[in-house]
């Protein structure tokens, strides 16, 4: 069972806050340290008015796990050495691994307008026992709705992707995406909860909710009471424009010469298409976070005669063409598929492009007519 739990949905004030702190906490073992650093801090004030303060906990420890992790947020006004409030909070994944980070989510206990400034500290830590890394996350689609406004503080988001767990039984499962901006701050965290998993089960996993339109990418993790997954940094793709002269699509699918063609694809995310008439073929371009397959089917109306497939520039071997149906194989990393037939018919853009030269041109023409017909002559 899953069930997806908006936490954490941050989309709101930002107001400016002096952070110039940073703090390593080292336990008895000299090389066992954790740290934070103030400067990475995203603070803000919720609709309730409540501050939100989000950093990031840093494991500098090649070898070992920690535990507890707990810190502390310092809540102050403009004027006094006093906090106005002082609130603990924990990291969101229970044991951080060796040379890896943790986000971590404090909101005041109030809704104050004057805290102005949050001050951040690493109370204690503990070493963990060892997991393994067998939670496995394989992701199938990243979209963004078009937008009507280039200046929409928040983006209509989609995540899907499947969960594969490890050689036993968990508990308390779950996926987490961490938005982060330009800079680097984690500014919103999304919760999925999965709960009990079997061995080696495959679980869906899926998310739709408003993010901030600051966010450029986030960062994929998840962890069980036995197992953790790799961080995943994934992009997120630039919302498209709705407008007349734009071609909308739905979740699962991508414009190609202005047809919405549906597709299916595993291990990465399909994030553009374009028609290449010098080639008579459609290339594709993908995220490929895995190793992966994709199926489509561009339009006859688009494409016809398909008879060759490229992988990254490479021709493709185990490709499986049949008639306008394409299944292509591709590995981790892998960046344009490019489907060639013997015609393609070119995107309204170029279309457009190509009567407007023609327009221009026949305008220059005539004008330039005109312009001699009123020359004097001598």
């Amino acid at each position: 069972m899953q069930k997806l739990i908006f936490g954490f949905i941050f989309i709101l004030i930002l107001f400016p806050i002096s952070q110039s702190f940073s703090q390593e906490y080292t336990d008895t073992n000299p090389t066992l340290t954790v740290s934070t650093n103030s400067n990475s801090n995203y603070v803000y004030q919720d609709s309730e008015g409540h501050t939100v303060v989000i950093g990031v906990i840093e494991n500098n420890d090649p070898l070992s796990f920690v535990t507890n992790v707990k810190v502390q947020a310092y809540f102050y006004d403009e004027f006094s050495s006093d906090p106005l409030e002082v609130k603990e909070g924990s990291t969101i994944l229970n044991v951080i691994p060796p040379s890896s980070t943790s986000p971590f989510v404090i909101r005041s206990e109030t809704s104050n307008s004057d805290i102005v400034d949050v001050y951040t500290k690493i109370l204690t830590f503990e070493t963990s026992k060892i997991m393994d890394d067998s939670l496995k996350i394989s992701i199938s689609d990243v979209s963004i709705e078009p937008i009507t406004n280039p200046n929409d503080s928040s983006y209509t988001f989609s995540f899907s992707g499947i969960l594969r767990n490890g050689n036993s039984q968990t508990s308390e499962t779950s996926v987490y995406l961490a938005f982060y901006d330009v800079f680097d701050r984690i500014i919103q965290i999304s919760t999925i909860e999965i709960g009990d998993m079997n061995i080696n089960e495959l679980a869906p996993v899926k998310l739709n909710e408003e993010i901030s339109s600051s966010s450029i990418g986030f960062v994929l993790f998840s962890e069980s009471d036995k197992f953790y997954a790799d961080f995943l940094d994934v992009e997120i793709p630039v919302p498209q424009l709705r407008t007349n002269l734009v071609t909308t699509c739905g979740s699962g699918e991508v414009s190609i010469g202005g047809n919405c063609t549906s597709y299916d694809i595993s291990g990465g995310q399909v994030t553009s298409a374009t028609v290449n008439t010098d080639d008579n073929s459609v290339i594709i371009n993908i995220n490929a976070i895995d190793d992966g397959v994709l199926t489509i089917s561009p339009s006859e109306s688009t494409q016809k005669g398909i008879f060759m497939v490229l992988v990254d520039g490479e021709e493709s071997d185990d490709a499986e063409i049949n008639g306008n149906t394409v299944i292509v194989p591709f590995g981790a990393e892998t960046e344009q598929i490019e489907i060639i037939g013997t015609f393609v018919i070119p995107e309204f853009g170029t279309i457009a492009a190509m009567i407007l030269a023609v327009a221009i041109i026949s305008i220059v023409a005539i004008s330039a007519k005109s312009r001699l017909s009123i020359v004097p002559r001598y």
